[in-house]
């Protein structure tokens, strides 16, 4: 967040309002949800690459984050 309002030169609570009102959702909550989109779609196409490494490499600072995205309901392509 802080990267993103420094680029555009504002207080990282405006950018954060600012991403609630355009978006709908948490800059937090979006940033999970392009990060799950880009895991699924690393799985889908490399089924030799495990989840852990997966996690990683789209961002999640550990598995057990990336896990817990289930709880919040962000894996809403297995309902």
């Amino acid at each position: 967040m802080e990267d993103v309002a420094e680029h555009f030169g504002y207080s990282i609570a405006y950018t954060s309002r600012l991403i609630k009102k355009c978006l709908g959702e948490s800059f937090t909550s979006y940033l999970m949800g392009v990060r799950v989109e880009k895991a699924i779609d690393i799985f889908i196409n490399d089924r030799q690459e495990n989840l852990e490494s997966i996690a990683v490499k789209v961002g999640f600072s550990t598995y057990r984050n990336f896990l817990q995205c289930n709880d919040k309901n962000i894996w809403s392509f297995t309902s």
